[in-house]
């Protein structure tokens, strides 16, 4: 797939897990190049008249909220409020954690843990991670005079209009980013914390989230599902406005209908 939009490789390395940000044994990373491309794709989709203002942007499935990070700290003055939710409640703790590195104070709070850490075992990595801390904390700081980036975090099964509901107010969100469950290192919950599968004779999942998202979009919203290619982004209430695909990665891009 060519890149149309992020189209230098660079060096992404102090967006890294468990460098600054916060992971855990079998928690994915969202790839950074990918991240910025989507958000750039999703932008060019928006309505000219209101392409320049500030979105608030959305991820049902967050995880650990790698992905948002990232697009927080590259498109940070397009970005009004971020918010995140998912069912596993040991995701939305990584999340928490992770979100709040997009602060001065939660960036001074992770300097204390790694001067610890590399004070009691000297580790090289621990070096690298404290350089890669002052140029994300020197980045925010001067992003954060432009204005502050609230985020809202909650628990919610993205298959469950109830759950969202409670959380989200109609038409809200400008621009939706969603890197669903595999099945790989996630799954699909049919109730929070339960490990269930969807009901095979329902619905696929995708088109349960679509459907959950859709009172919450605003009208010019735009939409893109990560997904793996067995998974189709199809419902009746949204057109097809493009797919590609970068390695096992399906992105479908629906329009409103």
């Amino acid at each position: 797939m060519p890149y149309r939009f992020s189209t230098e490789r660079v060096d992404y390395s102090d967006f890294a897990s468990g460098r600054v940000f916060h992971s855990l044994p079998g928690r994915t990373a969202f790839p950074v190049r990918l991240a910025d491309e989507l958000f750039q794709r999703c932008q060019a989709r928006r309505p000219a008249a209101v392409r320049d203002h500030p979105v608030v942007l959305y991820d049902p499935c967050c995880g650990g909220a790698s992905l948002l990070c990232s697009l927080a700290l590259l498109h940070w003055t397009s970005i009004a409020q971020i918010v995140a939710s998912d069912a596993d409640q040991e995701a939305v703790a990584l999340a928490t954690r992770n979100l709040a590195l997009l602060t001065p104070h939660g960036l001074a709070e992770r300097r204390l843990e790694l001067t610890a850490l590399h004070a009691k075992y000297g580790r090289a990595s621990h070096a690298e991670a404290l350089a890669s801390l002052d140029r994300l904390a020197a980045r925010v700081r001067d992003l954060s005079h432009d204005h502050p980036l609230p985020t809202q975090l909650f628990q919610a099964n993205a298959l469950n209009e109830t759950d969202l509901t409670a959380h989200l107010e109609p038409e809200s969100i400008d621009v939706a980013i969603a890197d669903v469950p595999y099945g790989q290192h996630s799954r699909w919950l049919v109730d929070r914390g339960q490990g269930a599968t969807p009901d095979p004779s329902g619905p696929p999942p995708v088109w349960q989230l679509l459907d959950t998202i859709r009172p919450f979009l605003a009208v010019d919203a735009v939409v893109a599902i990560v997904s793996d290619k067995s998974q189709r982004a199809r419902h009746e209430r949204y057109v097809p406005a493009g797919t590609f695909q970068i390695g096992k990665r399906r992105v479908s891009l629906p329009t409103l209908a």
